[in-house]
């Protein structure tokens, strides 16, 4: 049994990945941290197992984080993806809480690194990031979507308890008037497949 699912995935910079600074734009995370693990889990069956257990991954919270580094276009890149397994019980605010609600937690770190030219055996450290997901059972009863034990595509991966708070959104340390800060509509073009609305890039 594995403690986490560890691997690298490469990839090439180009000018839609980076901001005028020439460092990683927050909607570059995705596709370079997300998108190869999904494919790796894809190519060995895992996703397609969970999917006909009617299984799915929902994004909880994701921390996406550039180390100032400033990457030339074409410039190699690295990413380190450490996939892990948890169980949270946790209160509604999200406190651990023996008697709360049971989740299992797709738990994913990573790192991005580039190499610079005519070193290969060198690595800067450009970003990192963290990702959680909570499996579920999108179209199941309500009572049933609750995903509370480890499904069998993944039992090769150790189950640890989630320890910490569960993120939430007062953890931010928004404003309080931030919540009226946004009071544009955004239509059915803005959304995406899971009711997701996209509108805005935010300036960090």
């Amino acid at each position: 049994m594995l403690e986490s699912l560890v691997f690298e995935s490469r990839h090439h910079n180009d000018w839609a990945r980076v901001d005028l600074t020439g460092q990683l734009r927050m909607r570059a995370f995705p596709a370079l941290c997300i998108a190869p693990v999904i494919a790796h889990l894809e190519a060995s069956g895992i996703i397609s197992a969970m999917r006909e257990d009617g299984i799915a991954r929902v994004l909880h919270a994701a921390d996406f984080e550039q180390h100032g580094q400033s990457l030339a276009i074409g410039a190699e890149l690295v990413v380190r993806h450490r996939l892990s397994l948890h169980i949270s019980r946790s209160d509604p605010q999200g406190y651990p809480d023996a008697r709360g609600q049971t989740r299992i937690l797709w738990h994913t770190r990573y790192r991005i690194d580039t190499v610079p030219p005519g070193t290969p055996g060198t690595r800067k450290p450009v970003a990192s990031a963290t990702t959680l997901h909570v499996l579920t059972r999108p179209h199941a009863e309500r009572t049933a979507r609750a995903v509370t034990t480890v499904p069998p595509a993944l039992a090769h991966l150790r189950l640890s308890p989630w320890t910490g708070r569960l993120p939430k959104p007062d953890m931010l340390g928004l404003p309080v008037e931030a919540d009226r800060a946004f009071d544009d509509v955004w239509g059915v073009a803005n959304t995406d497949i899971k009711g997701h609305v996209n509108g805005t890039d935010y300036l960090i």
